[in-house]
């Protein structure tokens, strides 16, 4: 399967100096799978870090004003968790592309379910292409966006999953591996890759193609002047 390319405002990016405080980050559509994630968040995970915090982010509904607690609890986020646990849980008006990017680099961790509708899960990809180690489960194309054991950790059991979690929440060196590995390993591929890429596999077996049109010298355009007289 031919990854997606990656645009170049997250790309080639340097290592952070420090690791960041104790921020996890989802940023996705609410409906893929935060509850679950706030039900492990408040069970295995906050009770081990409880100073941390789940910044969730992503594209839906709300207005600036509105509590989100209020208008998801029983239906996107779990009901009856305690104020404390309600607290640890940051849910953000929808955000520009800038400010996103902004807060993955400030976060220690992507943590993620999954979705089975998904195809290529961009947000994991930039998360880690920015340095983000991620937290996932294997449902569906997760485990191609991270590195399992490098950039994060593919995880499939709650309890192993929290662990996994607290341990990028908490332990500096694991998290500075992590983060520096996936700076390294998982920038994917430009824009202009892909297209050379995908033009192989549509004329590949019509001509041979050694690179892309994309790589050839621009065309002179021809010349129109006519030719000097003979005297």
């Amino acid at each position: 399967m031919l990854p997606l390319g990656l645009p170049d405002d997250i790309r080639g990016y340097p290592a952070l100096d420090e690791a960041p405080a104790r921020r996890a980050i989802f940023a996705s559509n609410p409906q893929r799978n935060l509850r679950h994630l706030v039900e492990i968040w408040a069970r295995l995970i906050l009770p081990r870090v409880p100073d941390a915090v789940l910044d969730v982010y992503g594209v839906h509904g709300l207005a600036p004003d509105q509590d989100a607690w209020a208008a998801w609890e029983g239906r996107l986020l779990p009901s009856g968790l305690a104020p404390e646990v309600k607290a640890s849980v940051a849910i953000h008006p929808s955000q520009s592309r800038s400010q996103l990017k902004q807060a993955m680099r400030r976060s220690r961790v992507m943590l993620y379910l999954g979705h089975k509708a998904e195809a290529f899960c961009l947000s994991v990809a930039e998360a880690q292409a920015l340095g983000v180690p991620a937290v996932v489960s294997s449902a569906s194309v997760l485990p191609e966006r991270v590195i399992d054991n490098v950039t994060g950790f593919v995880r499939d059991d709650d309890q192993e999953f929290a662990d996994a979690a607290v341990a990028l929440l908490g332990d500096d060196a694991l998290w500075r591996n992590q983060h520096e590995a996936a700076l390294r390993y998982q920038q994917g591929i430009d824009w202009s890759e892909y297209a050379g890429r995908l033009e192989s596999l549509l004329l590949g077996d019509m001509e041979p193609i050694y690179r892309s049109v994309l790589a050839l010298p621009p065309v002179q355009p021809e010349s129109h002047d006519e030719p000097e007289k003979s005297p």
